[in-house]
């Protein structure tokens, strides 16, 4: 079966809770792996559509009425949008959309998790504007450019968006997967388990120094044995990161008001109000 729509949105934002309880629902089928990122541009150059679309392959035996996956890269990368339009014009996307400032701050502090970063968020933009022209953090913090894209490329009927701090309340929860559902065609009474809660959450490393060993051999470790591949994968990543996460006296940064007012004033403001003016919605909660 062919994908017929995608949830998207930057890392932070929900979009792995939305993935499991979407998959929960009969009449959708998504892959067991998130972040399939084919379209992402320079990710699978090698592969043909046929790749991609094994990807599926499980959705063929079942009662299921609409197939999607979920990749967050795809939403400010710059030829994902018309790689996708290139092949089903008709995509449906579901983005999920964050307070900058707290997704930002919330993309820290996950490279402190999974890097072990020691400078001060503060710090780490500068370093990083000097040494790239600009934040990775911010970057992904700005929406409006990249929704324009894909209103532009699929039209505003094929996106359905999700403002994050509604889907955290959990008296909204509901209202918001029904929606969800009602966007997708498929049964919007369906009854989800709402059990599952934060999938992806923040925890501060036991160790700095050790998870900085593991960021780096992960980046730097390259080998063509598929089973040292594997060794490593199971061993020393997967296995590094659940010690050094089970638990930890460190305490979890919290997002600072001077800080807040330092993103908003310097990078967000003007990105909030171009969002403003395009979906006609009001984000002064954003702003403040």
């Amino acid at each position: 079966m062919k994908p017929s729509f995608i949830i998207g949105g930057q890392g932070r934002a929900g979009t792995s809770s939305l993935f499991y309880y979407l998959k929960q629902h009969p009449m959708i089928c998504m892959p067991n792996n998130k972040e399939i990122n084919y379209f992402k541009t320079g990710f699978y150059e090698d592969k043909d559509i046929n790749f991609y679309l094994k990807q599926f392959s499980t959705c063929q035996d079942t009662s299921a009425k609409v197939v999607g996956e979920a990749s967050q890269s795809y939403m400010n990368d710059p030829n994902a949008a018309h790689s996708i339009h290139e092949f089903n014009p008709n995509m449906k996307f579901i983005f999920m959309l964050r307070d900058p400032a707290e997704r930002a701050f919330s993309g820290y502090k996950r490279q402190i998790q999974s890097r072990g970063e020691t400078r001060g968020f503060k710090q780490l933009i500068k370093d990083e504007e000097e040494k790239y022209g600009v934040c990775k953090q911010i970057r992904e913090s700005m929406y409006c450019k990249d929704i324009k894209k894909f209103i532009n490329l699929f039209g505003r009927d094929n996106l359905h968006l999700i403002f994050f701090d509604r889907y955290c309340d959990p008296k909204k929860r509901k209202e918001i997967l029904s929606e969800t559902c009602e966007f997708l065609s498929v049964d919007k009474k369906f009854n989800f388990d709402m059990s599952a809660q934060n999938k992806n959450e923040s925890k501060m490393p036991l160790s700095i120094t050790m998870q900085k060993f593991i960021a780096y051999t992960t980046d730097n470790w390259r080998v063509d044995d598929p089973f040292l591949v594997r060794l490593y994968k199971y061993i020393v990543r997967n296995g590094g990161n659940y010690l050094n996460h089970l638990y930890s006296f460190r305490e979890t940064p919290t997002l600072q008001e001077d800080v807040r007012e330092y993103l908003i004033d310097q990078y967000f403001l003007p990105d909030i109000n171009c969002l403003e003016d395009l979906l006609d919605v009001d984000l002064t909660r954003w702003k403040t």
